[in-house]
């Protein structure tokens, strides 16, 4: 083949990996382009090895969709991809994993790579097909990922999944039941518990069970519907005292210009009536509760301080 035709093939082949998810097994490449052609790709840094045996496309080589089809390559197509990765597959706005869980048959030999955590386990009954990637079904990734998380990270795991929509308390509670060995189960089912209780989302949930706990957030109330200029207005959480209204916000329910102008009007009659609205978001409660803490206490601190002594009245 002279050199131009083998320099096209090669460009063919490179394009037909990236659309297919960026991996290759050896065999097959050698099929398509052949010892040498696939000894050139690496020289020229075009594709890297990943695995024994498995080449990836070098604009998906830090990809974490293309070391999870890395992982299923490995095992032939016998593992599923699981906890965190799974969720981080079905729904991209939950973030990408450092490592890759996957689960594979127990009968497979072992996976020793830093990048991954194969567990070799019974297989799932239910799964997805996520572009050609077998995941765990939506409720068994989030069990499945409490598990293998950090025990002071379970609880966010949990909460980012809900937030999202990626899948319902009664699913998880389901598939938690089905799960022979669950670890700190019984928080889990706490956590559960308070959504069914009456929460409203899992931004609530959070700020309740793990942000605005102890003697100082004792006289918040929450879910609270107030008449405001002859209109119903309703809280997330509330100090009458001090007049503050906490509001926890949801990246989808206050991302349009529709409800951010709906917002707007909403805190001005608040204000109007002598109400001062704290917007806190998902993240905020998630990723530094301890500010969001101090920023509550310090503001009815202040309000406190400096209100009319009639205000804590009305």
């Amino acid at each position: 083949m002279a050199d131009g035709a083998r320099a096209a093939a090669l460009d063919e082949f490179l394009g037909a990996l990236s659309r297919s998810g960026g991996v290759v097994r050896r065999d097959v490449a050698i099929a398509l382009i052949g010892r040498r052609g696939l000894d050139r790709l690496l020289r020229d840094g075009r594709v890297a090895r990943l695995l024994a045996g498995i080449y990836v496309h070098r604009g998906h080589l830090d990809d974490h969709e293309a070391r999870c089809r890395a992982v299923v390559v490995w095992a032939r197509g016998a593992a599923v991809i699981a906890g965190e990765s799974a969720l981080h597959l079905l729904d991209a706005r939950f973030p990408a994993p450092r490592v890759v869980a996957a689960s594979a048959p127990t009968t497979h030999r072992p996976f020793a790579m830093p990048w991954a955590e194969v567990t070799l386990t019974r297989m799932p009954d239910r799964r997805r097909m996520v572009r050609r990637i077998p995941v765990m079904a939506p409720a068994d990734a989030v069990v499945d990922a409490w598990c293998r998380a950090q025990t002071g990270a379970r609880a966010g795991v949990l909460y980012e999944a809900l937030w999202r929509g990626i899948c319902t308390t009664d699913a998880i509670d389901r598939a938690a039941a089905a799960r022979h060995r669950v670890a700190q189960r019984q928080v889990l089912a706490r956590i559960l518990r308070d959504f069914r209780a009456g929460a409203t989302s899992p931004t609530e949930v959070m700020a309740k069970r793990d942000v605005f706990r102890g003697a100082a957030f004792a006289d918040l109330e929450w879910q609270v519907d107030l008449d405001v200029r002859g209109r119903r207005r309703h809280a997330d959480a509330l100090h009458r005292a001090a007049r503050v209204v906490i509001e926890l916000d949801g990246d989808a329910y206050h991302s349009t210009r529709e409800q951010r102008e709906a917002d707007r009007e909403r805190d001005a009659d608040l204000a109007h009536a002598g109400w001062q609205t704290v917007r806190l978001g998902f993240r905020d409660l998630r990723d530094r509760p301890r500010w969001c803490r101090e920023t509550i206490t310090g503001i009815i601190a202040h309000r406190l301080a400096h209100a009319p002594s009639s205000q804590s009245r009305r």
